[in-house]
């Protein structure tokens, strides 16, 4: 048998015989002999198949043979190849070609290929297309031929391999561009789509698209005309035709089905660019009426590519019929040529392409999508599809909104408002011109505001057969007069003064107008209702408007609504405003709205005409029997380091008479000492009290130890209590008052009485390491919408146990709906060990609500809560100014003169 280097060979014995019969051990020992002649340690190129039994290990084994053979070729094949890394290096070298290296890494392409080796395939291409884009622009090249004048070459070739082959585009050992970088993207985009790599092929095309536009536009002088933007438009059909058949979003992330999508519309967003350029061209398209003339100039493309129009002038008209015929004799593409043929066929391509490019963007960019449905309802709308511009310029509308893109929704709902004319849904249309004369001055001119209001009005009056409600916050709005509430008794009504403020241009008359009152001390309550005291006439700017206010229950009020009846419209105002702190009282044109709503009622319960109370006789003060004459509570006020507390006993007088206390001492029970050296109170005494009044005694004690328990206002104390604490006072009655008309039980002024009264003290629980406290806040007040830097104080208060400097984790703790935190909300400082040691964490934070609001916290973690005291700030709210105020509502216009 020859041996050949490029080929792999193996011996398959056959065998019918049974292995027990006699034929059976004859066919044992040929296998055997073919084994030692052909077999070696190295390579089994021997394998049997045994017909007798039907094993399926025999066929498995094959099998293995035979994709062992093909590996060994392929190995040996490419070990061949080494000329590619030869002709590489040598193409600075004198008669280099490039035709010559090509062929030779496309055929190690196709074996790669064959081998289903598609990765190693393709990366042969992206090298061979590197080399050429290498060598393509290199400036000293003489000028060759750039290829785009056969026939048929408008219609891009990205994903068809076989439209030409090579040797037609090839030219003196030269390949055309414009066939060439078409022919290796389809090789690319074949081998890409047999790896299942469906969005590459769409990444890649797109660029590519991008890419060669550029190219185009550099030859476009010896190109058919406007072949740049038939090739394009082409190009991108083709693509999205292919990529959308081969995608299955099962089989990719959620990340990866969006950049899909975003691909998608990216491609039928650019052919409705191009398709539109050749609309302007032709003189015909969705959004502009453009005529031959300026569809001319505007092409920057000559009117009649023909060489007589260079010799003899021809009228526009002329030139523009010229320039379609030439554009339509170029087009091969079957869709494009259909949609370039009447302005109906134009429309339909341009509107299946821009709601492609919606619905892709709506699953990828959703802003994108929102801003390509304005576009689809402008061609509704020209073509007199009403209810569908409606729908899609209302989507339109609530982004530009939501952004505060004002000056879009200028002109974006003129034409919402014209469709629900056209519909006939007064309510929209009344809700759209309204919400126009809200917007600034400057986007909205005087006479149209004049006309809109106008229009309000008169359907208002006379175009509505039913009430219709419609909100108007965006246009009225309403607050208190400044000051503090108006005061009122139960039972007693009054007037309410109110100011509100127009957006209108002119002045309008309202047939009613009421507001809803809503008490702020139950939830429970229902909203009252007030009623304007006159017809209200509401002229532009602020107005101030009396309502009566029927009784009420006594609490406090705030405004809720604004109600009023404009012929058959039922106008609603949910905006409540505060005046702000910008302008003087006189000029309080500046509103903003502010949260939390200010109170404008204050109802009280009425006080009695006569008032009487009894009084004791001062003759015969009830001293003795069991009457105690004080009684004792006792609270912890401050506290010190070192187990150290300050104990205040508060003795409340229980007689009418006037009480000198001359002298207190304080026994303490088990687990308690003084940290004076005396058992006085700080305080120096002797202290006079009037009858039924109440004084305090202040003592300074300290721990034995550090059991645990807690003061009586800590929250936690012992099963069983140890024994009581004593207080001792000696105190004496302040001038001549006898209890009795007897010499028995009859009390002097001089005589010195003796009280005592007994409490329970508990050991405290908590053992504070660390403090923490907010600093104040430093300049003025802050606003909503600037930043403000909030600082708090770290102490150790005790020494700490470890002899490394400890690493402290602190987090902020902020609402989400009253702050924003702009710094890092978590981290770590770093605290010595020494008692005393201080260090100070500032954070950058955002307001985003006016008035009185709870200010962040800063938290320890990783330290138990028992161990760490939180000093609150000076108060435990923080007021927030409003932020600037929109002048669009605040400036008052001036009269001409």
């Amino acid at each position: 048998m020859v041996q050949n280097d490029e080929r792999e060979w193996f011996i398959v014995f056959v065998s019918k015989a049974n292995p027990n019969d006699p034929t059976g051990k004859q066919a044992k020992r040929i296998y055997s002999k073919l084994e030692v002649d052909f077999s070696s340690k190295r390579r089994e190129r021997c394998c049997k198949l045994d017909l007798s039994a039907s094993d399926a290990a025999s066929w498995e084994e094959i099998d293995a043979r035979t994709s062992e053979c093909i590996r060994n070729t392929l190995e040996r094949r490419v070990q061949s190849y080494d000329e590619v890394k030869r002709l590489n290096e040598n193409r600075s070298m004198p008669g280099w070609s490039f035709s010559n290296l090509f062929t030779v890494m496309e055929g190690l392409a196709f074996m790669f290929e064959l081998a289903y080796l598609f990765e190693d395939a393709l990366r042969e291409y992206d090298d061979i297309e590197q080399i050429y884009l290498e060598i393509v622009n290199i400036p000293s090249s003489k000028m060759r031929d750039f290829g785009g004048m056969d026939h048929g070459d408008d219609r891009a070739a990205l994903l068809e391999v076989s439209r030409k082959q090579v040797t037609q585009f090839t030219v003196d050992d030269y390949f055309r561009e414009f066939d060439f970088r078409q022919y290796l993207f389809a090789r690319q985009a074949s081998l890409l789509f047999k790896l299942n790599r469906t969005i590459d092929v769409a990444g890649r095309g797109l660029y590519f698209i991008y890419s060669f536009s550029k190219i185009l536009s550099m030859h476009e002088k010896n190109l058919p005309f406007c072949m740049r933007e038939i090739w394009v438009v082409s190009a991108c059909l083709s693509l999205i035709k292919a990529t959308v058949e081969c995608f299955t979003p099962r089989s990719v992330t959620p990340d990866a089905e969006k950049e899909f999508y975003r691909l998608q519309a990216d491609l039928n967003s650019l052919a409705r660019t191009k398709l539109m350029r050749l609309s302007e061209i032709l003189g015909y398209g969705p959004l502009h009426s453009t005529s031959p003339r300026r569809s001319l100039y505007s092409s920057g493309s000559p009117a009649s590519p023909s060489a007589a129009a260079a010799e003899k002038p021809k009228k526009l008209d002329d030139a523009h019929t010229d320039a379609v015929a030439e554009i339509l004799k170029i087009v091969t593409h079957e869709g494009l040529k259909k949609a370039l043929s009447s302005p109906e066929g134009y429309e339909a391509m341009y509107l299946e392409l821009t709601r492609a490019a919606a619905d892709n963007y709506h699953r990828s960019r959703k802003r994108h999508g929102v801003v390509l449905d304005g576009e689809v309802a402008a061609l509704h709308l020209r073509t007199g599809n009403f209810d569908s511009a409606a729908k899609l310029y209302e989507k339109v509308c609530a982004l530009y909104s939501g952004e505060r893109w004002h000056a879009l929704v200028a002109e974006v709902l003129p034409r919402l408002a014209e469709c629900q004319k056209q519909l006939g849904d007064l309510g929209g249309y009344l809700s759209s011109c309204i919400k126009l004369l809200s917007l600034d001055r400057g986007l909205v001119p005087v006479e149209q505001r004049k006309a809109l209001q106008s229009e309000v009005v008169k359907l208002a009056h006379s175009g509505l057969k039913v009430p219709l409600p419609v909100d108007v916050s965006a246009l009225m709005t309403f607050c208190g007069q400044p000051g503090p509430p108006l005061e009122l008794f139960e039972g007693d009504p009054g007037t309410l003064p109110v100011t509100v403020w127009s957006g209108f241009t002119d002045e309008i008359s309202l047939q009613s107008l009421s507001m809803t009152l809503s008490a702020t001390f139950s939830l429970d309550e229902s909203a009252k209702t007030i009623k304007s005291a006159d017809v209200p006439v509401l002229s532009p700017g602020k107005n101030t408007i009396s309502m009566v206010v029927q009784p009420q229950k006594p609490g406090s009020y705030v405004l809720g609504a604004l109600t009023g009846q404009l012929g058959q419209v039922a106008i609603r105002s949910h905006s409540c405003c505060t005046i702000s702190a910008i302008g003087s009282l006189e000029n309080d044109d500046y509103l903003s709205s502010e949260r939390p709503v200010r109170p404008v009622l204050q109802v009280s319960v009425p006080r009695p005409l006569v008032e009487m109370k009894p009084e004791t006789s001062r003759t015969e003060p009830e001293l003795s029997g069991l009457t105690e004459p004080f009684r004792l509570s006792t609270r912890v006020v401050a506290n010190e380091n070192a187990g150290v507390f300050l104990l205040q006993v508060t003795l409340l007088s229980q007689v009418n008479v006037g009480v000198t206390i001359l002298d207190a001492a304080l026994s303490l029970q088990g687990g308690f000492h003084h940290a004076t050296s005396s058992s006085d109170p700080l305080w120096m005494l002797p202290i006079a009290i009037s009858g039924y009044a109440e004084c305090a005694l202040v003592f300074l004690i300290k721990l034995d130890d550090h059991e645990n328990g807690d003061l009586p206002n800590g929250g936690g104390y012992e099963e069983e209590p140890r024994e009581r604490s004593a207080l001792s006072v000696s105190y004496k009655i302040s001038g001549s008052q006898a209890s009795s008309t007897s010499g028995e039980g009859k009390i002097d002024e001089q005589d010195v009485l003796t009280f005592k009264g007994f409490f329970q003290l508990q050991v405290p629980v908590s053992d504070h390491q660390v403090a923490v406290g907010m600093l104040p806040l430093p300049g003025p007040c802050p606003r909503v919408g600037k930043q403000v830097i909030l600082q708090w104080r770290i102490e150790r208060l005790k020494k700490a146990q470890s002899s490394e400097i400890e690493q402290l984790a602190y987090e902020v703790k902020a609402s989400p709906a009253s702050w924003m935190v702009a710094g890092r909300r978590k981290g770590f400082v770093s605290l010595a060990i020494q008692s005393g040691t201080k260090l100070v964490v500032s954070i950058a934070c955002l307001p985003l609500v006016a008035g009185h609001v709870r200010p962040p916290s800063l938290e320890l973690c990783g330290i138990d809560h028992s161990q760490v005291s939180h000093c609150q700030p000076a108060s435990h709210l923080v007021y927030i100014l409003p932020p600037s105020p929109c002048y669009a509502f605040c400036l008052e216009e001036k009269p001409q003169s």
